[in-house]
């Protein structure tokens, strides 16, 4: 028996503001598992610095962030390179932001590495999330997102 409430929440399409940064919260906890798992490796088992280790790390959390963008939280554009550039832009936005707290914490204030990390991506998961609602995953030619279910695209 199919709940429609947990039907909209995780499986249709939706342009619903609160659905949407619900789904979010998965993903970039997802994301940040990775991106806070790969600055305590890089750093304390690599041995590479930290500011290095935070940008690498960050590299590969915005990748797991944009794959579950596309897949389960927005609808995904037409043209997926331009998309892919913009997601990559206000990655690199959120990168700087990362970088500047991380660095602000732990060199200026002496807070723990990871506790500055792990403030950081706190901070990054609105800045994220709002400008890639607004400006990387807009609607497309007024395709109401209701008519498509994950994956598949209902034939008019």
């Amino acid at each position: 028996m199919k709940n429609p409430a947990l039907d909209r929440l995780f499986r249709r399409r939706t342009n619903a503001l609160g659905i949407q940064f619900f789904r979010y919260l998965f993903v970039g906890g997802t994301a940040a598992v990775v991106d806070v798992s790969l600055v305590w490796f890089l750093t304390y088992q690599a041995g590479l610095h930290y500011l290095l280790s935070v940008a690498l790390a960050f590299t590969c959390g915005n990748i797991v962030n944009y794959i579950g963008c596309i897949l389960w939280i927005f609808q995904p554009g037409v043209n997926r390179k331009r998309e892919f550039y913009a997601f990559t832009v206000v990655g690199a936005t959120g990168l700087l932001l990362n970088e500047v707290t991380v660095w602000f914490l732990h060199a200026q204030v002496g807070a723990a590495l990871m506790t500055a990390k792990i403030t950081a991506v706190a901070l990054g998961t609105f800045w994220n999330f709002g400008l890639r609602k607004t400006l990387v995953f807009r609607q497309h030619h007024g395709d109401p997102p209701q008519s498509r279910q994950m994956g598949k695209v209902s034939q008019r």
